[in-house]
């Protein structure tokens, strides 16, 4: 009958290491979905002027 040895306690560094990498993604992709809201606002407003457009033609 064979006993398989305990595994040691993980290295908190180690841990914090992997939290830290985990959470420099996250913020990563929050700070581009941030960063694509000025192109959407510039795209909103050029559709409006667009259709403002032409309603002052239509008049």
């Amino acid at each position: 009958m064979s006993h398989a040895a305990p595994s040691p306690p993980p290295d908190p560094d180690l841990e914090h290491l992997r939290l830290l990498s985990i959470f420099h993604y996250v913020v990563g992709g929050i700070l581009a979905l941030f960063s694509c809201f000025p192109i959407l606002v510039l795209q909103r407003d050029s559709v409006r002027r667009k259709f403002a457009a032409r309603a002052a033609e239509a008049r």
